[in-house]
């Protein structure tokens, strides 16, 4: 089992095609998860908590991703399947709050 815990401050931009700009800073607070659940199976989930200076409790994002990793041959390459959830809790009128995208992808492991 691995846990890691992160926090930091940062800076986020939005430009609309609606001539709308909104700039704030924000704090961000997150952790990851991974569990090797057999030799060839890993398990991760990694959430971020993005909230404003200005309003912390009203004005935030959340955004996780949970996915499970396989590695393929010849050793240093792994597939990872897996979902992604981003939660805005000030969307735009007719926006969703929540949008939701399923992933699979290829990568090759540095490690």
């Amino acid at each position: 089992h691995e846990l890691k815990m992160r926090g930091g401050i940062g800076y986020e931009y939005e430009n609309f095609q609606s001539g709308i700009d909104e700039a704030d800073p924000v704090i961000s607070l997150g952790g990851d998860y991974m569990v090797e659940i057999a030799p060839w199976l890993k398990f991760t989930h990694a959430t971020d908590y993005l909230p404003t200076f200005e309003d912390p409790m009203e004005n935030y994002r959340i955004v996780s991703e949970t996915a499970g990793e396989i590695p393929l041959p010849p050793g240093r390459w792994k597939m990872r399947i897996g979902m992604q959830n981003k939660y805005n809790a000030l969307s735009l009128g007719g926006i969703d709050r929540l949008d939701t995208f399923y992933f699979m992808s290829v990568a090759w492991d540095l490690k």
